[in-house]
């Protein structure tokens, strides 16, 4: 996922945060590390199967947080897709391909990337 940010031109610095109160820690941190804003994904659903057949299922949420937790943008993607892995591909390669897809798909959104600059 930290691939997918740079990719986007975003500066990333990145914070594992567990279960529990995400969107209060992700803020907390935001707030301790001196940066103007930050992107919080929060993934709510992420299945990938390369076994027989590729398959993607996932839902996401990603915010642009000032440094004081507001939020400048939004966005959310959803996905259940059976991947068509080509000649030249494994299944594996398929469901990489599809998650770079999502993650681009959310990072080149017009309202996302005007808030991370």
């Amino acid at each position: 996922m930290t691939r997918a940010f740079r990719r986007n031109g975003t500066d990333v610095k990145t914070i594992v945060i567990g279960s529990g109160d995400p969107d209060r820690l992700a803020r907390r941190n935001l707030a301790s590390s001196g940066q103007k804003r930050g992107p919080l994904l929060t993934v709510r659903e992420w299945e990938a199967d390369a076994y027989q057949q590729a398959s993607l299922a996932y839902d996401l949420r990603l915010a642009v947080l000032d440094r004081n937790g507001a939020v400048l943008a939004e966005q959310t993607a959803q996905g259940n897709e059976t991947l068509p892995a080509r000649a030249t591909e494994s299944p594996g390669q398929a469901v990489r391909i599809a998650c770079r897809k999502a993650l681009d798909a959310l990072l080149s959104k017009a309202d996302i990337r005007k808030a991370l600059q």
